[in-house]
């Protein structure tokens, strides 16, 4: 099957990446608006690509009210939906910046109880025309991409670092790991982390119904190309992830990953630990990867270290803090980027 027709079969549910600029013109009234700033939230990472927020748009008040979707979270991956909610802050974070884009100011009042779906509102003031600065964050949106390869053998550079540490209020903090034996251990812990977690039956089966090959006509899920994997070996993957601990099989490849092909951990904290710090290190996080993609530094996740009690604690310890860590990633270069995975598209998720 030729690369075209291959594209050609997974058209429709990568649908929600074809939006430009041009069609905000198109937007006739306030909930129409409302309904394109939140496609831009669609296209914001998530673990499993899950996809766990739902959106609920009042025109009358200018707002949207952030959901997490009790239809597509993670009860055995993520039992404390810590990960759903970081997943639920990046898309927060695209949307206030896609309204900022073009001239709508956003102020985000965040909810704290963890026994109430409702994450955020988001209240909307139309105050200024469409920005027309070419280093607004908005162009690079549909850039962001994670990349699970090899980075190269250089570090980003100081200045740039400095800058991302600006974005931290005082509550917030981000920290560089960039000493080679450091990342060796903290690779190692983070390993340890995941097969732990993969040695889980009941971890796997959910996780099995998240991992696509690379034909999926799925919505929701990772394809297999997004972990470097052909499209022949794709179509076992699902089967392997439900029956085989692969992070066990990986873990000499993972931990040269981190000792060799890691150039900086980046490592997001908080001084508390409530569902509105995990929102908000999700706003931070997407903030983060998408100025560095403007310097064309990629970042990669690693979600298990972070609801591994256990070892989210040892990692806590090496970092000599007493703040909690709330999200981990790799950072680095490296030219070679899978595509996208799939979306859903934005009638999906909107609450009726």
């Amino acid at each position: 099957m030729g690369k075209k027709q291959h594209l050609n079969i997974m058209t429709k549910n990568y649908d929600a990446w074809k939006i430009s600029i041009s069609d905000f013109k198109e937007q006739k009234n306030n909930y129409d608006k409302l309904v394109f700033f939140s496609r831009f939230g669609l296209l914001a990472p998530s673990s499993h690509n899950s996809q766990p927020w739902e959106f609920e748009i009042d025109e009358k008040k200018l707002s949207i009210q952030i959901f997490k979707s009790t239809k597509r979270i993670l009860p055995v991956g993520d039992p404390k939906d810590t990960l759903s909610y970081i997943s639920i802050g990046c898309a927060i974070e695209n949307i206030i910046i896609a309204a900022d884009f073009f001239g709508f100011t956003a102020q985000v009042m965040y909810e704290n109880d963890p026994e109430n779906n409702l994450c955020a509102t988001i209240q909307f003031t139309e105050s200024n025309k469409q920005s027309s600065e070419l280093g607004h964050l908005f162009h690079q949106i549909e850039k962001r991409i994670v990349n699970r390869g090899k980075y190269e053998d250089r570090i980003p550079a100081d200045d740039f670092l400095k800058k991302i540490q600006q974005l931290y209020p005082g509550d917030y903090r981000i920290v560089f790991i960039k000493d080679p034996q450091t990342i060796s251990l903290v690779g190692n812990i983070v390993n340890q982390a995941s097969i732990e977690l993969m040695d889980s039956r009941t971890f796997r089966k959910e996780l099995s119904k998240h991992v696509k090959n690379n034909f999926t006509k799925s919505h929701v899920g990772i394809p297999a190309f997004g972990m470097g994997i052909n499209n022949a070996i794709s179509l076992l993957v699902p089967l392997l992830a439900r029956f085989v601990n692969l992070d066990k099989l990986s873990e000499k490849q993972n931990a040269k990953l981190f000792a060799r092909h890691t150039p900086v951990i980046a490592v997001i904290l908080s001084r508390e630990d409530g569902k509105k710090d995990k929102i908000i290190s999700g706003n931070l996080y997407e903030k983060t990867s998408l100025y560095s993609i403007s310097e064309d530094i990629k970042t990669s996740p690693w979600g298990g270290i972070i609801v591994h009690e256990e070892l989210r604690e040892k990692l806590r310890q090496i970092l000599k803090t007493e703040f909690y860590p709330q999200f981990l990633f790799r950072m680095g270069y490296n030219k070679k980027d899978p595509r996208h995975s799939p979306r859903l598209l934005v009638d999906s998720v909107l609450k009726k």
